[in-house]
């Protein structure tokens, strides 16, 4: 009789497969690369599912609502390719969307497309897709999602006149919500690539917003950066590189408008933040208030980030500055001394395991 003798060895995400060695493996739900195969509920067994991104790699940012309280909601996406139909995954945590907000998933895949949100609670308190370089965010294709079993799929189709419109159009997706185990606090859904007009390997473009219930007024917003209320410009937007959304490529490395997140996104936010910069817009010179930390001064950063997410300026806090000071001042040059354009900048100040962004506006 023959012997079969299997051998398996268990790792978590932390975990290198290289330093396991050759035996065979089992890669399940919460690895590094796509395909993915999430499980989203159905029509017919809506809550068979739980949440099951990966916390690791597919895990994009969390904002608190209107930016008050200490309730956050938490972005996820994924996508499955290459498969047939290729499908591109979206979570969305701690946020109940029968009665907080309705949530809007604005795509990017195509030269052109909307200028302005989709007026989906009246016409008034819309916000604006500002452009601000050549290649910005015009989105073409809209998920709205009202709850788990109300939601609505748009298209926006240019016209003649220059001003076009967002109108319904196929949708073959699923949208679900958690109503077992996270109590309606967990949506999950899929679009399918050609709903989107997408084709893998092209660059792809994402931003997620929320609105109130019975106004366009924005209450919430990813990239986290963009500004809540009516009638803003949503400038920033999550951007997966020149081959998009294809295999063997982790979600969460992503950028925001040419800013790597990996380098933007905090970690955690600071207790109490008082990064503030004044005067801003400013045309001369700007001071900008360092929050007091516990940290030695070589342990803590300050730079500025111009809107492409070119470092433009470091100022070296372990030897030209310590934390006793309260301020540093910034005159609009560069590392090397030169004046910069005018437009918008990111100070960032970070320590080993908090930061703090502060838009700053320049002005000539």
């Amino acid at each position: 009789m023959d012997t079969l003798i299997f051998a398996l060895k268990v790792s978590d995400e932390d975990t290198l497969w290289g330093a396991l060695g050759a035996e065979p493996r089992v890669v399940v739900s919460g690895d590094s690369v796509t395909p993915h195969y999430l499980k989203v509920g159905s029509a017919t067994n809506p809550y068979g599912y739980v949440k099951d991104f990966s916390n690791k790699y597919e895990y994009i940012n969390r904002r608190r609502k209107n930016d008050t309280g200490t309730d956050y909601d938490s972005l996820f996406v994924t996508w499955d390719y290459p498969m047939n139909p290729a499908w591109f995954y979206v979570g969305f945590a701690r946020c109940d969307l029968r009665t907080e907000g309705d949530l809007f998933i604005y795509v990017d895949t195509r030269p052109g497309g909307a200028d302005s949100t989709v007026p989906y609670n009246g016409t008034s308190g819309r916000s604006a897709f500002k452009p601000t370089s050549p290649d910005s965010f015009k989105p073409d294709f809209c998920l709205i999602v009202d709850n788990g079993s109300t939601y609505f799929y748009k298209r926006y189709v240019s016209t003649k006149d220059g001003r076009g419109s967002w109108v319904d159009t196929t949708f073959s997706g699923l949208v679900c919500e958690d109503g077992v185990v996270n109590n309606y606090l967990y949506t999950e859904l899929y679009i399918p690539y050609a709903n989107m007009g997408y084709t893998a390997g092209n660059p792809f473009k994402l931003v997620v917003l929320m609105t109130g219930e019975t106004s366009n007024s924005i209450i919430n917003a990813f990239p986290i950066y963009n500004p809540l209320g009516t009638y803003k410009e949503i400038t920033q937007y999550y951007w997966w590189g020149s081959d998009g959304l294809t295999g063997n490529k982790v979600p969460a490395r992503k950028y925001i408008i040419g800013i790597e997140e990996t380098s933007l996104n905090p970690k955690s936010q600071i207790r109490n933040p008082k990064l503030t910069v004044h005067p801003n817009p400013f045309t001369e010179k700007t001071e900008i208030f360092l929050p007091s930390v516990d940290v030695p001064g070589r342990d803590a950063s300050l730079k500025i980030y111009d809107i492409t997410g070119r470092l433009v300026k470091s100022f070296d806090l372990a030897t030209r500055y310590s934390l006793l000071a309260t301020s540093i001042v910034w005159d609009g040059t560069d590392d090397n001394g030169r004046a910069v354009s005018q437009g918008i900048y990111f100070c960032k100040f970070a320590t080993p395991e908090e930061c703090e962004v502060e838009k700053i506006i320049y002005l000539k």
